[in-house]
């Protein structure tokens, strides 16, 4: 599961989506690549923020592309029941996740996927990984629990 800051990288190095995702395929061996629909929101965000017509053409066609190559997942109830449950463990333990990535951290969770991402907080040296519950949880941060581990772009 891709999340922005993966396709933020690879726009700004002047690669489509479809190259993206070409790239992430080979690295992993895997086509089962998925998009959150925090992603999206993440992107549309970044749109609407352009400071050039220019770059908010550059990155609408990137997210139009994005938008038409991968499966777009939603936020269930099963997701926000589990990044809710997330959120009280680590704030218990004096933690806190940006609530995307604790949306993305736990779509790739109930959906079985790793996460591609740029983003220290879903990375290796995470604090996912330093945190008892998050690193049990987001086994995904290195594959302990997800046949999919996270892909640090």
């Amino acid at each position: 599961m891709l999340d922005s800051t993966a396709a933020v990288a690879a726009e700004r190095q002047g690669k489509n989506a479809r190259q993206l995702l070409e790239s992430v395929a080979l690295e992993t061996g895997d086509e089962g690549i998925a998009v959150s629909v925090v992603t999206v929101l993440e992107l549309a965000h970044g749109i609407a923020r352009a400071d050039t017509a220019e770059r908010r053409d550059r990155r609408q066609r990137f997210l139009d592309e994005l938008l038409t190559g991968v499966p777009i997942q939603p936020v269930t109830v099963p997701i926000a029941l589990r990044a809710g449950q997330l959120d009280g463990q680590s704030q218990a333990k004096g933690i806190r996740i940006p609530l995307s990535d604790l949306l993305i951290g736990a779509s790739a969770l109930e959906l079985g996927y790793g996460v591609g991402t740029r983003n220290p907080s879903l990375s290796t040296h995470s604090r996912f990984e330093h945190h008892s519950a998050l690193g049990t949880e987001f086994g995904l941060v290195r594959g302990h629990n997800s046949p999919r581990p996270t892909l640090v772009l």
